[in-house]
């Protein structure tokens, strides 16, 4: 998760210095803003794909430089959907999460700037309870492979519904 923490703040800075001039555009209701949108996601794509994939398959050198050797092949959980419940498991399914929020964060960022965080309270309040709901299901029986996993459903919900409400 603490390799998820720095990732993640890749989009907020990317986002926290565009937000000015897309609140501006979006206040002025220029017709530029599709074209801003566009190349905001484009750019925050072009950084998530190869990082989120990259990622995936690096996952083993990185666990073992942030950990050491022991850690990449230590797992206090039996094999879980055929793969060893590891740390490098682990981190895979937490940068599928990673990519996601990437997208979501534009889309979030972007209700901000249309003045519409009031509308924000409430389902990031739901998104919690969910993520809670999900992690009590998953890390009984999955351990932190459950709680990577409820990370990732709970970034497939929030950028699916935040897609929606930007339309």
């Amino acid at each position: 998760y603490k390799i998820l923490d720095v990732i993640l703040t890749l989009p907020v800075m990317f986002l926290g210095n565009i937000f000015p001039m897309l609140t501006r555009l979006l206040t002025e209701r220029s017709p530029s803003v599709p074209a801003v949108l566009q190349r905001a996601f484009d750019a925050l794509l072009t950084i998530a794909l190869p990082l989120t994939v990259g990622g995936i398959i690096l996952a083993e050198p990185i666990i073992r430089l942030v950990g050491g050797e022991s850690f990449v092949h230590a797992a206090t959980i039996r094999p879980i959907f055929g793969q060893s419940a590891t740390a490098v498991f682990a981190l895979q399914i937490l940068l599928v999460s990673a990519g996601i929020s990437f997208i979501s964060n534009l889309f979030g960022y972007t209700l901000i700037a249309l003045g519409r965080q009031r509308q924000l309270l409430r389902p990031y309040t739901t998104f919690v309870v969910v993520n809670i709901l999900i992690n009590l299901a998953l890390i009984p029986r999955f351990s932190y492979i459950g709680a990577a996993l409820a990370t990732s459903v709970t970034e497939l919900v929030v950028v699916g519904y935040f897609g929606v409400l930007s339309l």
